[in-house]
């Protein structure tokens, strides 16, 4: 009889052996803990996760024990809501509302009907053959088994001994979360059980279970662990929600990651839940997507173990589950945490819009609660393996699209290269039909990312975002770039395009260009200046400031803009010659001094702040653009089509508004016309690096 190891009695590992041992294969959980852990971590169970879990009569258990929430509503201090009823899915599911209730509970109840959860079984070594899996636990015991699946979290044992990674980042704050019978709906009138408060000095997420309401908040990453959850840490952010007396029940500090694993099989071993992604909390989609993993891949090892499928059609489960996660995690839960951080008035203003005229709109309401309930993903999903179905594989190779769409940015998160192509993912991801995602592949001043996408396919399902230094400024800088911009990528719009802002630190002291110049005069040397990486555009702006004005200062790169901008903000770097977009909302929030704009003219977003050129240093400019390309084979046809939709993304009202707000002029042209443009910009900054003898060896 074929027997199958699940590693991990979380939700996902529970609900996989659910399924197995209810179709009567032999299942075996091990769990490395000595009992069921009953730690407050998710409580947010979507409605086609309850439908799911109806087939064990699971979901009337959590109803039992939990809260039927119908209802969400994003606010904001000043009293604006925008809210949306899960009633709108009535007649698409069986349960048209979230239920709140702490993951443990389902934990209890799926593992009391199973025959074998181990308990202080802990994974320590993974190996396998053609025809079975080994499992070796840290006591030393040896099991075997017909298949593995990993469902034992973010710090797998099974992924890591597979050499799987987890590719991604981790934000740098926490999320702290305190429980509390203290009754917020008493002091937000007709406050819902799930409601998310925009905030730019706090945010926080309120969440009612059936007891107690969960507050979630945002921590600074130079706040210790011990600082966070003291009752006095905790009661200090409580008070700033509500002045009151709170009894603090549980407290719970999350580390905040964006990660996918580069593949959910290798053999016959498979990761499901938190072993295959993990997002940020905001929004109550990691677990949820765990188990839908679980149902996905229990049922389908059911079909094959029985005979009924090719052991082949596990390789769906991958194909179908994967672009999910990737689209998950870098569009939506990244969003989620930007709109309700946000500093700038205008993008905060611009969401709130975006909102209520959603909330206003009944088909448009419609959409947005199946994508945060997760139907939406459920039905892309089952897209993906019809077409799967009926399209040959030589007929799917020539099709395009035919699968998931991938958008390389050589750069780390949270610079504009990363933003812009995130802005326009989920139009993307509608008009072609397939999920459209965005993975950071950072490193040699973008070189390792536009390296993987010109050596790569040439089907069109890869793009580069491709900014300036991509095209036109690296391969003056570098001897070996590991690609020849030129004949390996083929330009298909540029985007838009921003010039640079001369910005520092406000403790430096310098209100314009002529006292920054008289600084770093007065003490050469001392004065350092920070960059995305060796041969970006903010490196070679400083380089050529210090040849025009003649000052000795010290460049000091990062991987990546966002990087630099910490330091910077932080004081630990005083200058920085960065693009407008990454800059600006710093400087309208009064943390950054703008110094000079590197333009020939003045920005409209940005009046009051003069050029290079009107400050002493005549024909000083620099700016940054922001395209996309693929690998040079790609079919003309793929080409024009990728050009098409981008620039229709583009166009979108929401989106030109908030690329506006960024100070990004959209451009959208022709591949023709960028192409044109590539190469009048390469020979312009062979010039600029040559004038200001930056290289990088």
């Amino acid at each position: 009889m074929a027997r199958v190891l699940i590693a991990g009695a979380g939700p996902a590992g529970l609900c996989a052996a659910s399924v197995l041992a209810e179709a009567g294969i032999a299942v075996t959980v091990l769990e490395a803990e000595p009992r069921l852990p009953e730690n407050l971590r998710a409580s947010t169970f979507q409605p086609p996760t309850l439908d799911l879990l109806a087939r064990f009569g699971a979901d009337r258990r959590l109803i039992e024990m939990g809260r039927i929430a119908a209802r969400v509503q994003y606010r904001d201090r000043a009293g604006w809501v925008a809210e949306f009823d899960f009633g709108v899915l009535a007649g698409q599911t069986a349960h048209p509302y979230r239920v709140q209730c702490e993951q443990f509970r389902l934990n209890q109840v799926l593992a009391a009907r199973l025959p074998e959860v181990r308990y202080g079984a802990a994974v320590d070594g993974v190996a396998q053959d053609e025809s079975s899996v080994s499992v070796t636990l840290d006591s030393g015991e040896t099991l075997q088994g017909d298949w593995l699946i990993g469902a034992d979290g973010a710090k797998s044992r099974v992924r890591e001994a597979l050499g799987i990674r987890l590719e991604g980042f981790t934000w740098p704050e926490r999320f702290l979360v305190a429980s509390t019978p203290f009754d917020f709906s008493a002091v937000f009138p007709n406050l819902s059980d799930v409601s998310y408060f925009a905030d730019p000095q706090q945010w926080f997420f309120l969440l009612r279970v059936r007891e107690l309401w969960r507050v979630m908040f945002p921590t600074r990453p130079d706040e210790s662990e011990a600082e966070i959850g003291s009752d006095a840490g905790i009661q200090a952010r409580l008070q700033r929600i509500h002045p009151a007396a709170y009894e603090i029940r549980h407290r719970t500090l999350y580390s905040v990651h964006q990660r996918v694993a580069e593949r959910y099989r290798n053999g016959r071993v498979f990761l499901v839940g938190d072993a295959a992604h993990l997002n940020n909390p905001l929004g109550g989609m990691g677990m949820n997507g765990g188990i839908h993993d679980a149902f996905n891949l229990a049922d389908r090892l059911v079909s094959v173990i029985r005979g009924e499928r090719p052991p082949d059609d596990l390789d769906a489960y991958e194909r179908q589950r994967r672009p999910i996660a990737l689209e998950y995690v870098n569009t939506i839960s990244a969003a989620n945490k930007r709109n309700l951080e946000t500093r700038d008035p205008q993008e905060q203003r611009r969401w709130r819009e975006e909102l209520s005229r959603t909330a206003a709109d009944p088909a448009a309401a419609r959409a947005y609660v199946e994508r945060i309930s997760m139907i939406t993903s459920l039905k892309k999903a089952s897209l993906l393996l019809l077409l799967m179905l009926v399209l040959p594989a030589a007929l799917l190779a020539q099709t395009f699209p035919a699968r998931q769409v991938t958008v390389v940015v050589p750069y780390s998160p949270g610079s504009t290269s990363d933003l812009l192509p995130r802005a326009i993912a989920p139009l993307l991801s509608q008009s072609l039909g397939f999920p459209v995602i965005v993975e950071n592949r950072p490193g040699a001043g973008g070189n390792v990312g536009a390296a993987l996408v010109a050596k790569g396919e040439s089907s069109g399902h890869t793009l580069l975002m491709a900014p300036s230094a991509i095209l036109a400024t690296n391969q003056w800088l570098y001897k070996e770039l590991g690609y020849d911009p030129q004949k390996d990528l083929t330009p298909v719009t540029n985007a838009a395009t921003t010039p640079n802002m001369m910005v520092v630190h406000p403790s430096l002291g310098a209100a314009n260009l002529a006292e920054l110049i008289a600084l770093a005069k007065a003490k050469p040397g001392s004065l350092s200046f920070a960059s995305g990486g060796n041969g970006t555009t903010s490196h070679l702006c400083g380089e050529l400031l210090k040849t025009t004005a003649g000052l000795d200062m010290v460049h000091v790169p990062y991987k990546g803009p966002a990087p630099a901008a910490q330091d910077l903000l932080a004081g630990r770097v005083p200058l920085m010659c960065d693009n407008f977009s990454n800059v600006i909302s710093h400087v309208r929030a009064g943390r950054l001094k703008a110094i000079a704009l590197t333009a020939m003219k003045r920005h409209p977003q940005a009046p009051g702040v003069p050029t290079a050129n009107e400050s002493g240093l005549p024909g000083f400019e620099v700016s940054v653009w922001y395209g996309f390309a693929v690998q040079s084979a790609t079919p003309r046809a793929v080409v024009q089509r990728l050009n098409a939709e981008i620039v229709k993304a583009l166009r979108n009202p929401a989106v030109a508004e908030r690329l506006d707000t960024l100070g990004l002029a959209i451009v959208g042209d022709s591949p023709e016309d960028f192409a044109r443009f590539v190469a009048e910009e390469s020979g312009k900054m062979r010039r600029l690096v040559q004038a200001s003898g930056a290289r990088v060896d």
